[in-house]
């Protein structure tokens, strides 16, 4: 009887050590549907920053003011989660045309800089961002943020690093509070573990990395259907060899948040769509008072008003920035 027992607790390790390494093999057997090389150049205007050898995608546009001497300055935006510099295109226009120098950045691991995390190579976010700055150059000595959600923290970051540097900092639809303290307990443990991080991947692509997926992603932003040029735009990152993996340890990496109380004196402004449903408008409320810091409101908007309601967004930006 011992001996019946003890043979059907070792039959039954073996079978287990079985399924758990037949799982933790199958995901890495399905593609993830990322199968596009990271074009050397995605845009006319692409440009490329290096720190240490970790390469980051940004575009330049020039201020185009009316009155040659009429600059008003440098303008960096960041974007937020699974977005790029596609996310502004429709503001470029209209803030160079205002005199202001746009440079939009792809904050890794998304867009078309490195699918990696700058904490693989031991660098950190805001010294890639410096890099940009320094590679850019700046056509004047003022600088201005903008950081529309998960860039509101990245924005947020630079500023306490080069205060002394920064005219403005806007936030758009934006939280400083990155919400990851990279998986604590079992459960971060868990999530940690590559097999389990690959199914992750696997399932969230095959979910997402198709026009469906990223049309009902954009239309939950946006509030409203987003055009077959969005869903595009949107896409064509994502799906470059790494980028899903990258992001999915991303979303499981310790990002530091960000203490209202930290931006000091600096010149702080909110603009936040009415109808956000992924930010709400009451975390807005509640950043103004924080910061004691003017909030504006995009009537019928939602997460992302630069792209639904760009007029109205310009023109709000232009208004806080000229403060």
């Amino acid at each position: 009887m011992v001996v019946s027992r003890s043979r059907f607790w070792r039959t039954g390790a073996i079978m287990f050590l079985i399924v758990v390494g037949g799982l933790s093999l199958l995901p890495y057997l399905i593609s993830d549907g990322a199968r596009e090389d990271l074009p050397e150049a995605p845009f006319a205007d692409s440009r490329f920053a290096e720190l240490d050898g970790f390469r980051v995608h940004y575009r330049v546009s020039p201020a185009q003011p009316a009155d040659a001497g009429a600059v008003q300055g440098d303008l960096l935006l960041l974007h937020g989660l699974a977005g790029s510099s596609f996310s502004w295109r429709e503001v470029v226009e209209p803030l160079t045309r205002a005199g202001y120098r746009v440079i939009r950045v792809d904050l890794p691991p998304f867009g078309f800089s490195e699918p990696r995390l700058p904490a693989q190579a031991g660098l950190g976010e805001t010294a890639l961002l410096e890099a940009v700055l320094d590679e850019a150059g700046l056509a004047t000595d003022r600088l201005h943020l903008v950081g529309h959600s998960m860039g509101a923290a990245a924005a947020a970051r630079l500023a306490t690093r080069l205060e002394r540097s920064i005219a403005t900092v806007t936030f758009v639809s934006g939280s400083l509070d990155t919400g990851s303290e990279g998986g604590q307990g079992i459960g971060g443990v868990i999530m940690r573990y590559p097999p389990v991080q690959r199914w992750i991947t696997v399932i969230g692509s095959r979910r997402l990395l198709n026009e469906e997926g990223m049309a009902r992603a954009l239309e939950s932003a946006y509030g409203k259907p987003p055009s077959d040029a969005a869903v595009a735009g949107y896409l064509a990152p994502l799906r470059t060899r790494g980028r899903p993996a990258a992001v999915i340890r991303y979303l499981h990496s310790s990002r530091e948040s960000v203490s209202p109380d930290s931006l000091g004196s600096l010149q702080t402004a909110l603009i936040w769509g009415e109808r956000d449903q992924w930010v709400p408008i009451s975390h807005g409320r509640r950043l103004q008072d924080a910061l004691d810091a003017p909030l504006e409101i995009i009537d019928g908007a939602g997460h992302n008003p630069m792209e639904t309601h760009p007029e109205a967004f310009s023109e709000t930006l232009l208004e806080l920035l000229a403060r």
